[in-house]
């Protein structure tokens, strides 16, 4: 899932380097990497609510006055025995600093601090109560106590090759990261600097957590899977559906008015209730409770579900915008919320055990017959609109929704609004005039069979970052799915389109190509060509804007970023010189960037059946003759 003005995905957004001494580079040739971690596993003593509590008129609700005065756009918060990490994010022009704010609930004081600068990381917990730091631009890990003091600090020397996303065993002996320049997941030694690659096929996994020697990562197109650190392999072990939620404990989504409650340690053991709500999301789970909201305007309406004894909270209201709910133990839920204006953040803590009204309900083992029946929305409205969405889905079996909700945007960390019927309208005619540039079949090939989804919607936001984008593709159950939003240009709207339809060919297209249109870049420049961030975008090397120092291999600094956007930003700029009948000033003059674009027009041939015997494919058309096997050498 790919944006055009996109931060970082949630669950990595995290940081490091400390405001405090470190200590030296630890050296591989010393002993057990575990020394470092503290291995303190006493049992801790049943918390209790702080004195700084003060009750409000919700049973069970207290408002939680700490000393804490940061406020930012974000805030993450999670928990180690007594001690709650807060990370309060603020997005820079290009990263986020972070500060990590370390509070005991049983002294009922902050206990440490630690100040991070702009850039993006991965934050985890370490056993004892510590806590780690992975740098996913400078590679650099490090380790911290409980109190946020550093004990351990390491360079990472890998296979020259960048990490999209990692997370540390609490035991601090290994790391999963999952490599972005060709979406494998790596099994690292920190001890040791070994990696072994895991045989899996490419693509975007995040590891989530970690539990009784495996890694759980999840895959928006796949699945959730888990890695043995023993054995180094991957296991796939649900696949049914996109969850909302993913914890040590559960996956849990919600599927036509059920939530779907599949534990990840027994997945066969799937469990299912009705929701309550309509639009509840689940944003957070323990071992027996999850957590839902209902956003209505400046409010939330809060529930909380209780799996082991079939019971759920009564809904209570929280003013603002819902930051995070973080269970603590199995009495006390933390929520942190923000004003609209994200001008002052208030911090609650819910006793579990005081909300005596609990009601009962049933959940019964998982139907999957009535969570997985595919509920198409029906087209409705204006007639000109449904007319047009059906001719297009006649011809290029591309179904088009265009009403205010027909897809949650919600699910996937993404809010919208409803677009004008005739702005719509008008995007609509584009889009299907667009959908002639690929031959006939093509589009049903990118849809595996099942179609192409696409949502037109106003305001795409990103509610994670609270940025504005103008499109993103990801999956709606077996459909791929692109979501754009319709105010945008008529340029900006084409480019959209084409880049993200890219990035629904990179699921389509074999790891062999994706793979030569790595071995396409120089030796010399081939491990350091992607920033891996969609923050990084400042850095012109090897563009056309870098004044001759460097030879250029990208379109701009954009494609840096990632092969997945450096293979959009050329397809898009394909496109726009087919529809100008001359290629833009960047092809003419950059020899590298058109073989960048004949290799993606190789790759369409070999990879797609109602592209390998058409005689002329609008984007070779300013190319020349292009060669099957002109590329041998890459694919080696």
């Amino acid at each position: 899932m790919k944006k055009i003005i996109l931060l970082l995905l949630t669950v990595v957004l995290c940081f490091v380097t400390v405001g405090c001494e470190k200590t030296p580079i630890y050296d591989s040739s010393a002993a057990d990497i575990s020394t470092v971690v503290s291995e303190e596993q006493s049992q801790p003593e049943p918390l209790k609510l702080p004195d700084s509590v003060v009750k409000t008129d919700v049973p069970g609700l207290y408002s939680f006055i700490n000393e804490i005065k940061d406020v930012t756009v974000m805030v993450n918060a999670s928990v180690s025995g007594d001690v709650i990490r807060f990370e309060f994010m603020t997005p820079g022009l290009n990263m986020t600093s972070v500060k990590i704010v370390l509070y005991s609930l049983t002294e009922d004081k902050i206990t440490g601090e630690v100040s991070l600068p702009e850039s993006a990381w991965s934050i985890g917990e370490l056993d004892g109560g510590g806590f780690y730091t992975v740098s996913l631009i400078d590679d650099e890990i490090s380790f911290y106590d409980k109190n946020g003091k550093e004990t351990h600090h390491k360079e990472a020397v890998k296979s020259n090759m960048s990490w999209s996303y990692a997370t540390i065993s609490p035991d601090g002996k290994y790391m999963l990261y999952n490599r972005a320049i060709d979406g494998r997941l790596v099994m690292y030694e920190i001890s040791t600097g070994i990696e072994t690659e895991i045989n899996n096929e490419p693509g975007t996994y995040i590891p989530f957590s970690y539990k009784d020697g495996f890694f759980f990562v999840r895959s928006y197109e796949s699945g959730i899977f888990k890695v043995s650190t023993q054995k180094r392999e991957i296991e796939s072990i649900y696949n049914k559906g996109n969850p909302n939620l993913i914890t040590s404990s559960y996956a849990i989504g919600d599927f036509n008015s059920y939530f779907s409650i599949v534990p990840l340690e027994d997945p066969e053991n799937a469990k299912m209730t009705a929701l309550h709500e309509e639009r509840e999301n689940p944003v957070a789970a323990s071992e027996n409770f999850f957590a839902t909201t209902v956003s209505d305007g400046g409010a939330n309406t809060l529930r909380f579900y209780n799996i082991k004894d079939s019971t759920v909270s009564p809904a209570i209201s929280i003013d603002g915008y819902i930051q995070k709910i973080l269970f603590i133990g199995e009495d006390f839920a933390l929520i942190v919320s923000s004003d609209i204006d994200f001008e002052s953040i208030s911090y609650y803590l819910y006793d579990l055990s005081e909300t005596t009204s609990y009601n009962d309900i049933v959940i019964s083992k998982a139907d999957e017959s009535v969570l997985m029946e595919e509920i198409i929305p029906e087209w409705k409205g204006d007639a000109r609109l449904i007319s047009l969405a059906e001719e297009m889905f006649e011809k290029y079996n591309v179904r088009v929704f265009f009403n205010y909700g027909d897809i949650d945007t919600e699910a996937f960390n993404y809010s919208s609004e409803k677009a004008d019927e005739e702005v719509i309208y008008e995007k609509m005619q584009i889009l299907d005039e667009f959908l002639e540039y690929f031959p006939d079949g093509m589009m049903d090939e990118i849809g595996l069979g099942h179609g192409t989804w696409i949502y037109l919607c106003g305001a795409l936001r990103d509610t994670e970052t609270d940025r504005n984008i103008s499109a993103l593709a990801t999956k709606q159950f077996k459909h791929p799915l692109i979501i754009a939003d319709v105010t945008f240009s008529e340029e900006v709207f084409k480019e959209t389109m084409v880049h993200e339809i890219s990035h629904l060919i990179d699921s389509c297209v074999d790891f062999k190509w994706l793979n030569g249109w790595f071995n396409l870049l120089p030796e010399d420049i081939s491990g350091k060509a992607y920033f891996n961030s969609y923050y990084n975008t400042t850095d012109n090397a090897y563009t056309p804007y870098n004044n001759g120092a460097n030879e250029v291999w990208f379109y701009d600094n954009y494609s840096r970023t990632f092969p997945t956007e450096d293979r959009a930003q050329i397809f898009s700029k394909m496109y726009f010189s087919y529809t100008e009948g001359e290629l833009t000033e960047e092809f003419k003059k950059y020899e590298n960037l058109k073989e960048k674009a004949r290799f993606y027009s190789v790759m369409l041939r070999s990879s797609f059946e109602s592209c390998k015997n058409a005689e002329n494919l609008p984007w070779e058309t300013l190319f020349g003759d292009i060669d099957e096997n002109e590329f041998s050498w890459v694919m080696e």
